[in-house]
């Protein structure tokens, strides 16, 4: 006779995660069709679909704040932000980006994308004046930045004391 399973180590019940499935991909596909409708109704100008595509990543991923960067030669240049705080840095919002050690540099020349759960115990990035920044004065934790050929996609939390 196989052993029973206690009741505490059941799973949710399949009804509860079905529900859950159907929600994210409610959430992905009214996603996909934002940005969709963007570039028909604006087929001569990027900034519209810059702003759809950062507006619907760090809604996704309920998040506060993302910014989207294009690569360039000298850089990471900003294309698109969502939310950033007023207290967050002016070096955050530079138009071009470049940090040799920064987590972008870190995720172009990894080609993949990096996840940090706290920028407040990495002291490597908080040797950086700008993130230190994002730290200290935006209250920004946790950040995620995905790679592209064509830039870059960072989307972070706030921790609320």
């Amino acid at each position: 006779m196989p052993p029973r399973r206690s009741r505490s180590a059941r799973p949710a019940k399949p009804s509860q995660q079905r529900l859950f499935s159907i929600s994210q991909l409610e959430e992905q596909r009214a996603a996909v069709s934002e940005v969709l409708r963007a570039i028909s109704n604006s087929p001569d100008e990027l900034q519209p679909i810059f702003d759809t595509i950062i507006q619907s990543a760090t809604s996704l991923c309920r998040a506060n704040y993302g910014n989207l960067r294009l690569a360039e030669a000298e850089g990471f240049r900003l294309a698109a932000e969502v939310s950033y705080p007023s207290s967050a840095s002016e070096r955050w919002r530079q138009p071009i980006f470049n940090i040799p050690h920064g987590p972008l540099a870190r995720v172009a020349a990894r080609k993949s994308p990096l996840h940090i759960p706290d920028l407040a115990v990495e002291n490597d990035y908080l040797k950086i004046p700008a993130v230190a920044d994002l730290v200290k004065l935006g209250g920004i934790r946790t950040m995620l930045i995905e790679f592209a050929t064509t830039g870059a996609t960072a989307i972070s939390t706030r921790h609320d004391k």
